[in-house]
């Protein structure tokens, strides 16, 4: 079946997202074949004075798919050095902190969780990424 989604991996199955579990993580698209998408994003949450977050967490801190755990809406990405980032649209500081504890099943979340929003921590997404420690 071809998806008709502007954004292949967000197909959706039985309501939800593609599983992301060990085997299908190596399928999810990096943070650099993202960045054009996510810069607009940015320029979207700045032009309708919305948040957008990032939670940055080790693939081993997830104990589910995280897929599962997010909206629709959000982007969740490969980074560099076995991480997992979730981006996520309209999202405050205090939604993504709640996100991070669902993705991890803890409910404080510190340690190698690292979090950050548009605009509390950072005005750029270069910026946003250097504040979740990218």
């Amino acid at each position: 079946m071809i998806s008709r989604h502007p954004i292949p991996f967000l197909t959706r199955r039985r309501g939800r997202r593609q599983a992301t579990d060990a085997a299908s993580v190596a399928t999810l698209p990096t943070l650099d074949a993202v960045k054009p998408l996510l810069a607009l994003e940015i320029a979207r949450a700045r032009r309708h004075s919305r948040s957008l977050s990032i939670v940055s967490l080790p693939r081993e801190a997830v104990p589910a798919d995280p897929a599962f755990s997010c909206r629709l809406t959000d982007l969740v990405v490969r980074a560099p050095g076995g991480r997992l980032v979730v981006i996520a649209p309209e999202t405050s500081g205090e939604g993504i902190a709640d996100l991070a504890r669902r993705l991890t099943g803890d409910d404080d979340p510190a340690g190698a969780v690292r979090w950050a929003t548009f605009p509390d921590d950072a005005l750029t997404f270069e910026a946003l990424l250097e504040a979740a420690d990218l």
